[in-house]
C-alpha cells in the first residue's frame, strides 16, 4: 500500500511541473510573434486543473509553480535584453518578479474553490484580474502580454473596455477558461487524492459536464453582441468636418549607445527629407516625428535668471531662440503644424551647498525632460508635453541617490525629469492629445490624463504617441507596444495615431481598428485623415476607472485572509 501511495505521489510530483510549463507554452503562443489568439481562451486552463486539485503533489508546489511562471515570463518578453548588454540581468531580475503571480494565482484561486466552494469561472477571474491590477502599479507597472492584448485582431471582443477597461477583456477571457476547466471529467485518479477534501467544489464525474459552460458561452455573447453594437455606433460618432491630414513620419535611425559625430546629422537630414517628399503636391496639415527624432533640444530659462555670460558663447536669448526659429522655418516650408519628438532643457539657478555650487561646476542646474513640441501652421511655438511616466534604468536610476551604481552598470548619463500634466493641443478645430513610448502601456496613466483634461474642457479628438522601439530591433516588443495603444484608443474611445522610430507607426480607430500599419526596421510616411468627435461625453472607463480590478483586488485580500487562517493542519499543497 505504502509502495503505491509513494508511486502515486512520484507521478504528480512530476506532472505537477509539466502542466505548469504546459500553461506557459500556450500563454506564450498566444502573444507575439505567434499571436495564435484562439489559444489565449484555453491557456490559464492548465494551470486551473492543477486549482482544482484537492492537494497539489509534491513537497514545494508552489516553488514549482514559481519556476514555470519564471520560464514562461523569460522567454515572453526575452526582447528585452536586446536594448542593452546590462538588460540581461533586467530580463532575469523581471521574469524571476513576474513569476511570483502565477503560484498567488494558483493558490488564491485554490482557496476561492475550494474552501468558499466558487466554480472556477467565478473565481479565476476574480483572483487573475486582481492580480493584474498589482502587475499594473507595482514597481511603475508592467502591462505589456497581458491576456487581454492576445485579442486585438479581434476588435468586437475589445469593445467592453471602454466600461471595464482591458481588465474586462481579460476577465472574459479567464472567465471563459474557467468554465472549461468546470467542464471538463475528473476521474478518481485525476483528483490526486482517494478521498477528496472536505467542503471541496470538485466534482466527481467522468465526463464533460457541458451546463457548465454556460456561463462563458453567456460571457462572450455579450461581449460580442455589444461589440458589434458598440462598433455600428462608433462609425457614426466622428464628424466628417473638419477633417485634417496627418503625415506620421517614421525614421530608420538604428538604436547605438556608441558615440557617432555625425549621427544627429544624419537624422535630421532623414527625416527632413521624408517630410519634404510627403509633404510635396500633398495637402499635409500636420507632421509627426518620433520621440526624440528632433535632434536640437528645445531650451528654456527659468524667469527671471540669467546665466553667467562667461558659460555661452552667444547671448541666452539667441541661444534660447535656435530651436524654435528652426522650428518655424520648417512649418514654413512645409505649410504645416509640427508635432515632434524632442528633447527639452530648462536652466535654473543652481541652490549653493556649503559656499559652492550644486554640481560643482556651473551655477546653474539643466532639467531634462522627453518632450513632445507643437508648432502652428505659422511657425509659432504653442506648447509643449512633458513625458511623465519615466522608464527606470531608461531614463532615471531608481535610488540612485542612496547608493552608487557601479560604472557601465547602467548606460545612463543624466536623469530625465518627469512631466508634471497632460496636454491638449488645438490645431484648427482638431484637438491633439500626446504621449511619449510606453505611457500609452499604463491603462490608468492614459486614463487619468483623458480624464484630466475632460474636466479641463480640452477633450482630444485625437491621441498621439511617439516612441522610439528601435532598442528591439524589429523583435515581439513592436506588436505588444502596438497592442497597448488598440487598447487605449477603446478605452477613451479616441482615434490614436502613432510614429515610431524604425515601427510599428500606426493609424488606429476609436473601436480599436487598425487603419493603417507601417513595416518595420525601415523608413515610411504614413498619412492618416483624422476629425473631430461629434460626442465629448466620456467613456464609462474614463468615468469610473478601474472599479473592476479594484473590486477583484478586495476579493484577492478576502482569499488570502481565509487562506490564512486555515493554513494550519494542512500540508504544503493544500487548499
Amino acid at each position: 500500500m505504502s509502495d503505491a501511495k509513494s508511486t502515486d505521489e512520484s507521478f504528480w510530483h512530476r506532472s505537477i511541473f509539466p502542466l505548469g510549463l504546459l500553461g506557459g507554452l500556450l500563454f506564450y503562443v498566444a502573444q507575439p510573434p505567434l499571436s495564435w489568439m484562439i489559444v489565449a481562451w484555453g491557456a490559464p486552463v492548465p494551470w486551473l486543473l492543477l486549482a482544482r486539485m484537492p492537494r497539489l503533489p509534491g513537497r514545494r508546489p508552489y516553488r514549482t509553480l514559481w519556476l514555470c511562471g519564471f520560464l514562461t515570463w523569460l522567454v515572453t518578453v526575452q526582447w528585452l535584453r536586446l536594448s542593452h548588454p546590462m538588460n540581461h540581468l533586467a530580463l532575469v531580475l523581471l521574469a524571476t518578479y513576474l513569476g511570483l503571480y502565477l503560484p498567488v494565482f494558483v493558490g488564491l484561486t485554490r482557496v476561492a474553490y475550494h474552501r468558499l466552494g466558487m466554480p472556477l469561472w467565478c473565481s479565476a477571474p476574480i483572483v487573475w484580474t486582481g492580480l493584474e491590477l498589482v502587475r499594473a502599479h507595482l514597481a511603475t507597472g508592467f502591462m505589456m502580454s497581458s491576456l487581454a492584448h492576445t485579442q486585438v485582431g479581434a476588435p468586437a471582443v475589445l469593445q467592453i473596455a471602454d466600461i471595464v477597461g482591458e481588465y474586462g477583456v481579460t476577465f472574459l477571457i479567464v472567465m471563459v477558461a474557467g468554465a472549461i476547466t468546470d467542464a471538463l471529467p475528473v476521474a478518481r485518479d485525476l483528483a490526486g487524492d482517494a478521498n477528496p477534501v472536505p467542503n471541496s467544489a470538485e466534482p466527481q464525474a467522468a465526463r464533460v459536464c457541458w451546463q457548465k459552460l454556460i456561463p462563458g458561452g453567456l460571457a462572450i455573447v455579450f461581449a460580442l453582441g455589444y461589440g458589434a453594437w458598440r462598433m455600428q455606433v462608433g462609425e457614426i460618432s466622428m464628424s466628417r468636418e473638419p477633417q485634417q491630414t496627418v503625415a506620421l513620419i517614421q525614421n530608420d535611425a538604428k538604436a547605438v549607445w556608441k558615440h557617432e559625430p555625425d549621427r544627429k546629422l544624419r537624422m535630421m537630414r532623414e527625416l527632413v527629407d521624408l517630410t519634404t517628399e510627403a509633404t510635396r503636391g500633398s495637402d499635409i496639415d500636420l507632421v509627426v516625428w518620433p520621440e526624440t527624432a528632433y535632434r536640437d533640444a528645445l531650451v528654456s530659462v527659468e524667469p527671471g535668471y540669467t546665466p553667467p555670460r562667461e558659460f555661452l558663447e552667444i547671448p541666452v536669448d539667441d541661444f534660447v531662440a535656435i530651436t524654435p526659429n528652426a522650428l518655424k522655418q520648417y512649418a514654413t516650408v512645409w505649410n504645416a503644424g509640427l508635432l515632434l519628438g524632442i528633447d527639452r532643457r530648462h536652466v535654473h539657478e543652481s541652490n549653493p551647498l556649503n559656499g559652492e555650487t550644486a554640481n560643482g561646476e556651473t551655477p546653474f542646474d539643466v532639467d531634462s525632460f522627453n518632450s513632445v513640441v507643437f508648432v502652428d501652421r505659422a511657425g509659432e511655438l504653442q506648447g509643449t508635453y512633458d513625458k511623465m511616466h519615466l522608464v527606470p534604468y531608461g531614463e532615471y536610476t531608481p535610488f540612485s541617490s542612496w547608493f552608487p551604481y557601479p560604472e557601465g552598470f547602467t548606460p545612463l548619463t543624466g536623469a530625465v525629469v518627469p512631466g508634471e500634466d497632460p496636454k491638449s493641443f488645438e490645431f484648427e478645430g482638431i484637438r491633439y492629445s500626446p504621449s511619449v513610448c510606453y505611457e500609452k502601456a499604463v491603462p490608468h496613466l492614459m486614463r487619468r490624463q483623458f480624464a484630466t483634461l475632460v474636466e479641463r474642457d480640452e477633450t482630444p479628438d485625437v491621441l498621439v504617441n511617439v516612441t522610439n522601439d528601435a532598442w528591439y530591433w524589429g523583435s515581439a516588443e513592436l506588436e505588444m507596444h502596438l497592442a497597448c495603444g488598440i487598447l487605449r484608443a477603446v478605452e477613451l474611445r479616441t482615434p490614436m495615431l502613432i510614429a515610431g522610430n524604425r515601427g510599428l507607426s500606426a493609424h488606429i480607430d476609436a473601436s480599436g481598428a487598425v487603419l493603417g500599419v507601417t513595416e518595420r526596421n525601415r523608413t515610411a510616411v504614413l498619412l492618416a485623415n483624422v476629425t473631430t468627435r461629434l460626442s465629448k461625453a466620456p467613456t464609462l472607463y474614463t468615468r469610473w476607472g478601474d472599479w473592476l480590478p479594484a473590486a477583484c483586488l478586495v476579493c484577492c485580500v478576502v482569499f488570502a485572509v481565509v487562506g490564512w487562517m486555515g493554513r494550519r493542519g494542512t500540508g504544503p499543497g493544500e487548499a
